[in-house]
């Protein structure tokens, strides 16, 4: 893959000069902020597109800011709603057959166009779980199925699946539907946007142990010891600790500064809005065409995946799960024949919501 393919996160990091991230296993959290801020750039970039059209000089920021502020609401939401029917419809990333047969697709666009359908799914997941909106996420669970199938991810896939059987669906009542979503994040902190995976916290309760193990590990002081006098009080150690540091220990600031990442992502997006971002109408390839897991997952899912889960998955006639071996009768909660289920036949595809799974009820 060459550095010249503007629609790859390959390009993304050499147009930054980031070259502390590998190209396979890069720490997550230098992988998403990459992966975060080439989402911006490629937002703006589209509305660099739209900003040039009208005579605006994109490389001036300023001017950018001044063209913004003089459009009114009406004008401005026009120009959103330009931008999210040309990138973020379905038609954006899944281009009809007719096009295919006529090659006027456009394969780099088409490119930017699935780099931000996966995204959008991702930042609404963290969207969701930073501020306990657990609606949002309920909302992503469907497509999640897709993704996971789609990349070969098979048991993520199948839990998700799961997990949509249970919100979704009548397997569940509203109360314990609810109960499910709301117990999978925690907020240590009490304020409205500290919330976090119940996973990520007990990793943070397992980093903490690690450390205080490291700092007091004797002949007397082990893991027994560890869990006995420890485990149930890190939380509160901690903020003990830094309690006492900051009242009596020397001031010293260790906080490490985040470089704002605006000029990076405006110099990106006027790169982008040059060529690679526009979308041609006669068609243009490309060397690298991102694949379209959407589509695969929701085949795969709609063809194998349901009838996998339904084997799995069952219940007796009074609708307690029971295990294989005890089988009375599959479950047609997700059988994609029925009508109150959640996934349309393959043969309606074109028409399915972009989000894949739809409810059979509504979460309040």
């Amino acid at each position: 893959m060459e550095q010249q393919d503007a629609s790859t996160l390959y390009h993304n990091i050499n147009f930054w000069g980031r070259k502390n991230i590998p190209a396979d296993r890069a720490a997550f959290q230098v992988l998403e902020e990459l992966v975060l801020h080439s989402f911006d750039a490629r937002v703006v970039g589209l509305l660099y597109t739209r900003l040039e059209q009208c005579g605006i000089d994109t490389s001036d920021q300023d001017e950018v800011d001044k063209a913004i502020r003089n459009m009114n609401t009406r004008g401005f939401m026009d120009l959103v709603e330009d931008i999210r029917r040309s990138a973020f419809e379905p038609q954006a990333w899944r281009p009809s057959k007719e096009q295919y047969t006529n090659d006027t697709v456009d394969e780099e666009f088409l490119s930017h166009a699935r780099y931000l359908q996966q995204m959008v799914v991702y930042k609404t997941l963290k969207y969701g779980i930073k501020n306990g909106d657990i609606g949002l996420i309920d909302r992503v669970i469907g497509v999640c199925c897709f993704y996971f199938e789609g990349t070969g991810q098979s048991n993520y896939a199948f839990e998700m699946l799961y997990l949509k059987r249970l919100t979704s669906t009548k397997a569940c009542d509203k109360e314990l539907r609810r109960a499910i979503l709301s117990n999978s994040l925690v907020n240590p902190h009490g304020r409205r946007d500290t919330w976090q995976e119940v996973d990520r916290s007990l990793e943070y309760l397992n980093l903490e142990l690690k450390r205080e193990l490291w700092a007091r590990r004797t002949s007397t002081f082990g893991l027994d010891a560890l869990f006995k006098t420890t485990s149930l009080t890190a939380e509160y150690t901690v903020c003990l600790r830094r309690a006492v540091e900051d009242a009596f220990a020397r001031k010293d600031n260790s906080t490490h500064s985040v470089p704002s990442p605006k000029d990076d992502i405006h110099t990106l997006a006027f790169e982008l809005a040059y060529d690679s971002i526009k979308l041609y109408d006669g068609g243009r390839k490309a060397r690298h065409q991102a694949p379209d897991i959407h589509t695969v997952g929701l085949e795969r899912v709609a063809t194998q995946k349901l009838e996998v889960f339904n084997a799995k998955v069952i219940r007796d006639k009074d609708r307690i799960v029971v295990p294989p071996y005890e089988r009375r009768g599959a479950t047609a909660d997700l059988d994609p024949n029925s009508d109150t289920m959640a996934i349309l036949p393959l043969a309606d595809r074109d028409i399915t919501h972009e989000w894949g799974l739809p409810s059979d009820v509504e979460l309040d």
